[in-house]
């Protein structure tokens, strides 16, 4: 999968979830909530493209790394 990919640690990731944040794939930014756990192709705030996913659906994508850094 083209994109970015981003590690966080598992307190920030459960943060992002609680809070219904998106990741984009494109710009590499956490959306400000509104998104679906299981949401694909969401248009970005920031960059304006449609490749925001929901925080849990980028997760099982492997978009998204928990890390114990």
């Amino acid at each position: 999968m083209a994109g970015k990919i981003v590690e966080c640690t598992e307190e920030e990731y459960h943060a992002h979830a609680d809070a219904y944040d998106g990741f984009c794939t494109s710009c590499g930014e956490f959306t400000s909530g509104g998104v679906e756990p299981d949401a694909c192709n969401y248009e970005c705030p920031s960059c304006e493209e449609k490749t925001v996913f929901g925080t849990e659906e980028a997760l099982l994508m492997g978009i998204l790394l928990i890390s114990d850094y």
